[in-house]
């Protein structure tokens, strides 16, 4: 899922304010493959306990191939919109060590 730098494999969409790229790979396999996409999180909540937790899981349906874009493009948006609705519960629970928004 690491793909930065790399424009060809990821997509920039709204992400805590700001067009920020995300890797486009698990989706265009969940597409392919018919797989579930499952956000799933584990947050420390304590000295020594966490929680894990997962959002509804949903489904990558690509279709005629001249929508495929298109979907891919919604599909990577849900998924910066699920991880800013976590993180913006648990701010101190997201480390990213790279340059990860657009200039």
């Amino acid at each position: 899922d690491r793909t930065a730098g790399d424009r060809q494999h990821t997509l920039a969409v709204p992400f805590c304010g700001a067009l920020a790229r995300f890797p486009t790979g698990p989706f265009i396999t969940a597409g392919l493959t018919g797989a579930l996409v499952l956000p799933t999180f584990c947050i420390k909540t304590g000295q020594a306990h966490y929680t894990t937790f997962a959002l509804p899981p949903w489904r990558v349906h690509f279709g005629a191939r001249a929508a495929r874009a298109r979907v891919l493009h919604q599909a990577v948006s849900r998924w910066a919109r699920e991880l800013e609705w976590v993180l913006r519960r648990y701010p101190l629970q997201w480390h990213n060590f790279y340059d990860f928004w657009q200039p």
